[in-house]
Parts: structure tokens; sequence; C-alpha cells
């Protein structure tokens, strides 16, 4: 990525570290790991657990938890911004919109009850939060 110099290679270097920090794919990495078949996220403990990722950064979020515990994950669905590009393996991709509620963001709240609605007691969710996730699903 090539930015204006305004002022030397200073103004590339600090916004190179902004978008840096701001990857929430990598936010989300370094906040879980797996060790000796334990997830941890951000220093606890829990075993299997479901996704549930809403915002414009949700499909970096859920890939990031894919790609450290995806056979942790129980089940999972991440909101996204109609027409986002991304794939994921196992968290379910449902779109929505911003920043008004619709029938999409009804139907994304919906879907989140139902998952919901399967976790048991002593289970764990992973509720991850980025941009407009407030507009993004919705149940009247």
């Amino acid at each position: 990525m090539v930015f204006p110099v305004f002022g030397g290679d200073i103004l590339s270097d600090i916004l190179g570290l902004i978008l840096k920090s701001s990857d929430l794919y990598l936010r989300v990495s370094k906040a879980i790991s797996v060790v000796d078949g334990k997830v941890r996220v951000m220093g606890h403990e829990v075993d299997n657990f479901y996704v549930i990722a809403i915002g414009k950064g949700s499909i970096g979020m859920a890939r990031a938890i894919e790609d450290v515990a995806y056979d942790k994950i129980i089940d999972g669905i991440a909101v996204v911004p109609k027409g986002t590009p991304g794939n994921l393996r196992k968290i379910r991709i449902i779109e929505s919109t911003h920043p008004l509620p619709t029938e999409a963001s009804v139907n994304a709240g919906l879907k989140i009850l139902d998952l919901i609605s399967d976790v048991r007691s002593g289970d764990y969710v992973l509720f991850l939060i980025s941009g407009g996730g407030s507009a993004w699903w919705r149940y009247p």
C-alpha cells in the first residue's frame, strides 16, 4: 500500500501502524489460542463454544476464530452488510442492512435467537461486535 508523503516517510509509517492496529482479523487472532486442546480467549479457558459476530468487521473476526479454533466451534453466525465479499467454513453468513433496520435485520435477529436457543448451561458464546453492529440485527 502506498500513501502520499507530505513530510517524509513518517506519515506512511503512522498510517501503516493505524491500519495494522485496526485489522480485526489480527486483533482477534491475538486474543484467542488453543493450548493442549483447550481454547483460551483473552486468558479465560473455555471448551467448545458458539460464535456470533456482527458488524462490518464480522467476517474478519469470525475467520480469525475459525482459523485458530475451528474444531472447537459448535455453531456460529456472522451478520454482515449486504454484498460483503468473503466466505467462512463453519460459521454461517447472514446478510443484513445498515443504518436502518429492515426485514433483513429482523431475520438476522431471529437466526441469532434460534442459535442461542441451543445454548445450554455451561456452554460458552463468543459474541463479537464491530462497527454498525447495533443496526445489523433486530428483534421487535
